[in-house]
């Protein structure tokens, strides 16, 4: 599969329907990234978390430098935007919450994608 918008919406309604993704990989061409991934029914391991469900699982991603190209990218985005909003007033604070809770996110996956990073290096150069 490779979805182009609402990923995690896809990720979401396969594990709904008890499908798991088995294998994921991202590439980035023509200034755009293109996340793909394979879903088997029935082979759902674990629940995604929210994080998993915006940007996949790292154990099984194919590509982590590129998803950590995608991770700085998103969180530049999300900065950006909570520079310009206000958290004291009402009609932001949730938005400006909503962004910092997809920062923690981000840095989380981005630690993931470090430490895979780090064992395959480590392998690679035995």
């Amino acid at each position: 599969m490779q979805p182009q918008s609402e990923i995690h919406l896809v990720r979401g309604w396969l594990e709904a329907h008890e499908y798991g993704i088995t294998d994921e990989d991202i590439v980035f061409e023509d200034g755009k990234y293109y996340p793909m991934f394979r879903a088997v029914q029935g082979k759902v391991v674990k629940r995604m978390t929210p994080a998993e469900l915006y940007f996949g699982r790292v154990v099984i991603q194919r590509s982590p430098q590129v998803l950590l190209s995608l991770l700085d990218r998103e969180s530049q985005k999300n900065r950006r935007i909570m520079e310009g909003l206000s958290p004291d007033e009402s009609s932001q604070a949730a938005r400006f919450r909503e962004l910092g809770e997809a920062e923690a996110w981000i840095a989380q996956i981005r630690m993931d994608c470090r430490k895979k990073m780090a064992v395959v290096s480590e392998l690679c150069c035995r």
